[in-house]
């Protein structure tokens, strides 16, 4: 059945993706969605990390070889 009613269904359907799509953007990061945002993040100081610690290993043994 159809109301014959476009032009409300319109501002109805503008109105609602006026408070949805902002509420996307506070989903993402504090809902189980945040692996999405965070988890590229944690990839990347994790190498920075393994990285950091193969530095100061080198160096250890760079000093330890030096005594």
């Amino acid at each position: 059945m159809q109301l014959d009613l476009p032009l409300p269904t319109y501002y109805a359907f503008a109105i609602h993706l006026a408070f949805t799509v902002p509420l996307l953007g506070l989903e993402v990061p504090f809902t189980k969605w945040s692996h999405l945002a965070y988890r590229p993040f944690a990839l990347y100081f994790i190498n920075v990390k393994r990285r950091a610690l193969e530095l100061e290993q080198s160096k250890q043994q760079a000093l330890e070889e030096a005594q």
